[in-house]
């Protein structure tokens, strides 16, 4: 237990460190809020403007706006931009994962208290945003409170998943960071970054369903949203597809590390 709360404090002291960064330089502070208020800004308006002219009675600009603001803002607490991928590839390519796999440090967790770090501004302006949708799309209801710890947990592991299976992709392919950034702009349409899922055909978000993406980040979004609930059946075959990539992540990380320490890179 002591080793394991050691390891854990040297992470989170490293993750401090990382945000250091904006001490030294403070103009990233700016530009990073500032590129996070201007997209939010364009996203607000393009929905008002569709909400004005548009006929249909789903759309509701209130509604979708604080629906885009929670599904935004939730994406650096779970690493849902796979920047965790993008930083262990990073440390394949470079090498320096020879470094971190002589230190008392699990090379997995090590990406995740690097980014972390870098990503504390994102952090706190994710929970504003979050907050503030929340305020203005109505809420968590007491019918969705039985089902918050099993999305959430089912929004951590197939984010995790995600994330070690397209780090791991550095040890077997040499375009691997164009891979994860192809596979984000699947991921992001899949999961109702982009559009909703309840705004788009119904047989496109039916069929979208049977994915793990829904239960990566919609399902948690419409719970916090508070005007809609996903099905049990959802949250079940979210479950499923967690525990699944979880499994297959660790597979390709050991094999793709094996190789790693053998061929010596």
């Amino acid at each position: 237990m002591r080793v394991l709360i050691a390891k854990l404090k040297l992470l989170w002291f490293m993750s401090l460190f990382e945000a250091q960064r904006f001490r030294a330089f403070p103009f990233e502070i700016v530009a990073s809020v500032f590129s996070r208020i201007l997209e939010s800004a364009l996203f607000i308006t393009f929905w008002l403007l569709v909400g004005t002219f548009s006929t249909s009675a789903d759309i509701v600009p209130s509604d979708v706006i604080g629906y885009y603001m929670i599904i935004s803002g939730l994406v650096p607490f779970f690493y849902s931009g796979f920047g965790i991928g993008s930083e262990t590839i990073k440390l394949i390519k470079g090498g320096e994962l020879n470094q971190i796999l002589i230190r008392p440090i699990n090379p997995i967790l090590y990406p995740w208290a690097m980014r972390t770090g870098k990503n504390s501004i994102n952090l706190i302006f994710g929970l504003l945003q979050i907050i503030l949708g929340i305020i203005i799309a109505g809420g968590l209801s007491l019918k969705s409170l039985p089902f918050l710890l099993p999305v959430l947990i089912n929004t951590f592991l197939i984010n995790f998943a995600f994330n070690l299976i397209l780090g791991s992709i550095g040890f077997y392919l040499i375009e691997a960071g164009g891979v994860k950034n192809a596979f984000l702009h699947v991921a992001r349409l899949g999961r109702g970054e982009l559009i909703p899922l309840y705004l788009m055909p119904a047989s496109v978000a039916t069929a979208l369903q049977f994915t793990p993406f829904p239960a990566s980040q919609y399902h948690l979004t419409i719970l916090l949203q508070g005007n809609r609930l996903p099905s049990w059946g959802s949250v079940l075959l979210g479950m499923v597809w967690g525990v699944s990539l979880l499994y297959v992540a660790i597979k390709i990380w050991s094999k793709g590390l094996r190789k790693y320490e053998a061929v010596g890179i």
